[in-house]
């Protein structure tokens, strides 16, 4: 047998209902190999020892007991099967209730003759008839040995109950106690193998952890050797020019010509036509002109801003105002110089990178002279200038060149008018002018 047993044949075992021995010999020897049908037995056994023991020992089972009306139709034939078989059950178990009964029908009333009529307790059962032809017509048993017998059945009958209250508890808690001792041998077995692996790997794990650090050891040296090594090396300049800037470089002094990359580029197509739009204000000669920052990009968040005066008044309003992106109201970011005299000013505070500010010039009666338009480069375009300058100080022609490709046309101008004449390199820089200037000139930027 080798499937596990059914729930019904675990409970035919328990109530040893099994008619050949050949079955029962079988079932025992699955229960001695399954540990799953081991336990389903104990759970049946454990599951049913409670009820029994409350059945055999509560005394509750008084409160139980059939009452006198159930035995007397008892005793008289008149129960249904039913019935009788409720009788029958509980004076196996309960000891009082039986020698009620046999009291009951010991002084039962006599039988009716032969020919009188049928009664209904003449239908009794045939085994209920015999017992009471045992007795007298006055209830007194018809022999001593009778009376003995009854009263060594009712005893025998309440040391069974005593029995099976005592007994079977005590087999349940045997067989409880058996197969735990069974669940801990077998947990100690799977203790002493884990063991054993534990030990094992904690030997392998010795023998890696020596060869790790031998390894380690190793690789110490050669980080020692590495490092004097490096150690004993010329220092080298932290960073140097990208291959793009070297590559626009060299474009720019074999062509002698200098183009605007294309992202300065848009942005300088954008400002230059914002300001085409934007100019207005006094044609009157004696009114100032606007120099620089018109129609170009700025590195600085506060640039300096150029005119030239004209014949009027000398004292003039200076207003930088940032314009308005398609994506966002009037941002109402002013700043403003009043009663300025000389011919520059420098924005107090910091401006916005990555976007637009419009300036121009009033006289004191608020009268507009001149209208000019910038955009201040992003934080990475002006941190990426900012290394350049630091990188290629003091160098005109590189920067200027730089500067071009950056759109930072008014920052180029100045880098390549800064180099002399009597520089070897004044030829191609003053070509590189003449073609600045033709782009500024074209494109309207200052």
């Amino acid at each position: 047998m080798t499937a596990c047993l059914a729930p019904q044949e675990i409970a035919r075992y328990r109530a040893g209902e099994f008619e050949t021995e050949a079955e029962l010999l079988a079932v025992e020897e699955h229960l001695d190999g399954c540990p799953s049908c081991r336990r389903n037995l104990l759970a049946e056994i454990s599951a049913a020892t409670p009820a029994l023991r409350e059945r055999l020992t509560s005394p509750l089972a008084v409160s139980a007991c059939p009452e006198p009306a159930l035995l007397a139709r008892y005793v008289e034939g008149s129960a249904d099967a039913t019935d009788i078989e409720l009788v029958q059950t509980h004076c196996e178990e309960c000891s009082r209730c039986a020698q009620d009964l046999v009291a009951r029908i010991a002084t039962r009333p006599v039988l009716p003759a032969a020919d009188s009529p049928a009664t209904p307790s003449d239908a009794a059962p045939l085994w209920l008839q015999r017992l009471r032809g045992l007795f007298l017509p006055n209830g007194l048993p018809a022999h001593p040995a009778i009376a003995a017998f009854a009263l060594v059945l009712v005893a025998a009958l309440g040391s069974l109950a005593v029995y099976r209250g005592r007994v079977l508890p005590l087999e349940a808690r045997y067989q409880a106690q058996l197969e735990e001792r069974s669940g801990l041998v077998r947990q100690i077995m799977a203790a002493n193998a884990a063991k054993g692996g534990a030990e094992k790997r904690l030997r392998q794990s010795d023998q890696v952890r020596t060869e790790q650090e031998t390894r380690l050891k190793q690789m110490d040296v050669r980080v020692r050797d590495l490092e004097r090594r490096l150690s004993q090396l010329p220092q080298v300049p932290s960073a140097g020019p990208s291959v793009q800037m070297v590559a626009a470089v060299e474009q720019a002094l074999v062509t002698r010509r200098i183009t605007i990359d294309p992202q300065p580029q848009r942005l300088l197509a954008l400002v230059q036509r914002e300001q085409s739009q934007a100019r207005g204000g006094s044609t009157d000669p004696s009114s100032p002109t606007l120099l620089q920052p018109v129609g170009t990009l700025v590195l600085e968040d506060r640039p300096t801003l150029r005119w030239k005066p004209g014949t009027g008044a000398q004292t003039v309003i200076v207003t930088v105002r940032r314009v308005a992106d398609a994506r966002e109201a009037d941002p109402n970011e002013e700043q403003k110089g009043a009663n300025v005299t000389d011919t520059t000013w420098t924005v107090p505070k910091a401006l916005q990178r990555g976007k637009r500010y419009r300036w121009q010039i009033a006289t004191p009666e608020g009268r507009v002279s001149a209208i000019g338009e910038f955009l201040v480069v992003d934080t990475q375009t002006a941190e990426t200038l900012r290394h350049t300058a630091q990188e290629y100080s003091g160098q005109h022609l590189t920067l200027g060149i730089l500067y071009t490709k950056a759109g930072l046309l008014g920052a180029a101008e100045a880098e390549l008018t800064a180099i002399p004449q009597t520089d070897p390199k004044f030829a191609t820089a003053h070509a590189l002018l003449q073609n600045l200037r033709t782009t500024r000139a074209r494109t309207g930027s200052n």
